[in-house]
This record gives C-alpha cells, sequence and structure tokens, in this order.
C-alpha cells in the first residue's frame, strides 16, 4: 500500500505539470499568432480550447487530490490516464 501512495504522489505531481506546460503552451501558441496573416477568430478558438484543457486538468487534480486524503490511491493513479489523455487531444474546430 506504500508504494501506490508513493505512486500517487509522484502522479500528482505530473498532473500539475501537465497544467502548467499546457498554460505555457497557449502563451505561445498567443505570442506565434500575433503576425496579421492569422485570423483573430482562429487564434480565440485555439487559446480558448488550451484555456479550458488547463481548467479541466486542475479539475482532475482536485479530484485526485480528493481520492488521495480518501486513501483510494488506485483510482487517483487512473485518474492520470485522463489528464494525459486531455492533454494529448488535438483541437476541436467547430
Amino acid at each position: 500500500m506504500n508504494y501506490l501512495k508513493i505512486l500517487n504522489i509522484i502522479f500528482l505531481i505530473f498532473s500539475i505539470l501537465l497544467a502548467l506546460g499546457k498554460i505555457i503552451k497557449a502563451i505561445q501558441t498567443k505570442m506565434n499568432m500575433n503576425i496579421p496573416i492569422v485570423p483573430e477568430n482562429f487564434m480565440i478558438n485555439i487559446i480558448s480550447q488550451d484555456i479550458a484543457k488547463v481548467i479541466i486538468i486542475f479539475c482532475v487534480f482536485l479530484f485526485q487530490l480528493k481520492l488521495y486524503r480518501a486513501k483510494k490511491y488506485l483510482f487517483s493513479i487512473l485518474l492520470y490516464i485522463v489528464v494525459v489523455l486531455i492533454y494529448n487531444t488535438g483541437y476541436f474546430f467547430l
């Protein structure tokens, strides 16, 4: 049970690092698309999707913390897979 607790802490740290990485990616996207060729709506769509992913990842992270406090380590570790899937999804243009 102790190894699950340690593994859970590692995955919690990875989850928060993925969220911070997505924030940095959104900032870089904004800076790279300041050229006049790219339409404003296109840029806003990409950045808003990055911000939405960050909010979802933070919500999953908070739920992982809640599960960690309840000592449900395995389910909290499995939620890390959800975080990675959200982080790696592409952009959806509607």
